[in-house]
């Protein structure tokens, strides 16, 4: 026997709606970019050159432990999404922007930053990856980051309690728009690595 939902209140339903594909794609992209900072690090790991190794090294390890972050809010907000969990429209979108900001300024930002700081001082045969150059993959970072600010900005303007249900379905209209462009994005990521 399962418990009966734990709100009536259709504003949490919609948000959970609305987030959930979104979520998803976003988790499953951070993957996706541990991935690539994996093999950024085997190649980098048989580079004679110390500086670029280093680089490496500590961007796989500094992704890493921010993936773990990511992971932690993740099971917070499997917490809060679930049926029997009491909570608020307010509840909801105050995890929503911490988690989308986590994803965009430390992860995104710090990680293009870096990249680009290492693209700097090397060549650009040092780091390819199937014929993909560092340089081209800063761009597919950068494109992705903008789809992911997109997707997002329609929630993140909302504002907490007082927030209807036609405000959050039109949200959820657009973000359904935008997060085509956001797979297209992961796509292209992927598609470097496998």
């Amino acid at each position: 026997m399962s418990l009966p939902p734990a709100n009536s209140d259709p504003r949490v339903y919609q948000i959970r709606l609305t987030t959930q594909n979104l979520y998803s794609l976003l988790f499953n992209s951070f993957q996706t970019i541990s991935n690539l900072a994996s093999t950024y690090n085997q190649i980098a790991t048989a580079s004679t050159n110390k500086v670029l190794k280093d680089d490496i090294a500590w961007l796989k390890e500094s992704i890493d432990k921010d993936i773990e972050k990511l992971n932690a809010l993740q099971k917070h907000l499997q917490f809060l999404n679930a049926q029997e969990t009491i909570t608020t429209p307010g509840e909801l979108l105050k995890v929503f922007n911490e988690i989308t900001d986590f994803a965009q300024l430390i992860l995104l930002d710090d990680l293009i930053t870096t990249l680009e700081g290492i693209g700097s001082v090397i060549t650009e045969d040092e780091l390819m990856i199937d014929g993909v150059g560092l340089k081209d993959v800063v761009i597919l970072l950068k494109k992705f980051s903008i789809s992911l600010k997109l997707a997002v900005d329609p929630l993140k303007k909302l504002k907490d309690e007082e927030v209807s249900v036609i405000q959050l379905e039109k949200s959820e209209v657009i973000i359904t728009e935008r997060v085509e462009d956001l797979k297209k994005r992961v796509t292209e990521l992927e598609n470097i690595i496998n």
